[in-house]
C-alpha cells in the first residue's frame, strides 16, 4: 500500500484547527484503509449499466456509509464531502402500514413493499430514538436526550482528541512507506527514552488503525 501523503511534511495534511471538518477527518482515515481500497478497486470494474452493478456498487458503498457513491481514495478532498442532510432539521421515521381485504372481505395489514420501517441510510455517526406517542413525551425526551449524550461522549471516547489525528495520519503513511518504529520514535518523540518511546510509537500506531478500520464512524 503507498503512503497518500509525505508523511515527514506536516503542511501536507488537514490542519488541527477547528476549520476542519469532523467529516474530512473521517475521510482522511477511512481512505488510508487497506480494506476500503481493495472495495473501490472492485467497485470500480463494474458497469453502471447493469443491474447487478448497481446492486453490488451500492452494497460496497453502503458498507462504508457512503450513501450510494463511492469515494476515490486517491482523492484528499479539498472541497469536503459532507452530508447534505441540515444539522438543524429533525427527521422522523413511523411504521408505515399497507391494507388489503382478504376473500371475505375483512381488512388486514401487509408487509409494505415501497416503505421501510426505519430510514435504509442512516449514517454511521447518526442514531435514530424511537418515542412511544401513546405516553406522555417529557420523560421520553429526558431519556432521549441523556441517551444521545452519552453516545456522544462515547464515540469522543472511540476516537480521541482531534489534536492528535495529524499525527496518527502521518504515522500511518509512515508505516505504508516502510519506516519502522524505531525511526518513527526518533521523529514523533524526540528525545524520548527509547524503551518508552518505542512502546508509546506502539500504542499509537495501533490506534491509528484501529481509527483507519473501525472508529473513524465514530468521527
Amino acid at each position: 500500500m503507498k503512503p497518500l501523503a509525505d508523511w515527514q511534511d506536516e503542511s501536507a495534511y488537514p490542519s488541527t484547527e477547528p476549520e476542519t471538518s469532523m467529516s474530512r477527518w473521517h475521510w482522511e482515515f477511512l481512505r488510508r484503509s487497506p480494506h476500503y481500497q481493495a472495495d473501490y478497486t472492485r467497485f470500480s470494474r463494474f458497469s453502471g449499466t447493469s443491474e447487478e452493478g448497481r446492486r453490488e456498487r451500492e452494497a460496497i458503498a453502503r458498507r462504508y456509509g457512503l450513501d450510494g457513491i463511492m469515494l476515490d481514495y486517491r482523492d484528499p478532498l479539498t472541497s469536503l464531502f459532507c452530508s447534505p442532510r441540515d444539522p438543524g432539521a429533525i427527521r422522523s421515521c413511523q411504521w408505515q402500514a399497507a391494507w388489503e381485504e382478504d376473500e371475505d372481505g375483512i381488512r388486514k395489514e401487509v408487509p409494505c413493499t415501497d416503505l421501510d420501517y426505519l430510514d435504509p441510510k442512516i449514517r454511521q455517526h447518526e442514531l435514530c430514538v424511537v418515542f412511544n406517542l401513546r405516553h406522555p413525551l417529557d420523560s421520553q425526551l429526558d431519556a432521549a436526550r441523556q441517551a444521545l449524550l452519552r453516545a456522544q461522549v462515547d464515540a469522543s471516547d472511540r476516537c480521541g482528541p482531534v489534536t492528535d489525528f495529524s499525527r496518527l495520519l502521518r504515522m500511518l503513511d509512515a508505516e505504508a512507506a516502510s519506516v519502522d518504529e524505531a525511526e518513527m520514535t526518533r521523529f514523533f518523540f524526540p528525545g524520548a527514552d527509547d524503551r518508552l518511546g518505542r512502546k508509546r510509537t506502539s500504542e499509537e500506531l495501533r490506534r491509528a488503525k484501529r481509527l483507519r478500520d473501525v472508529d473513524h464512524r465514530f468521527i
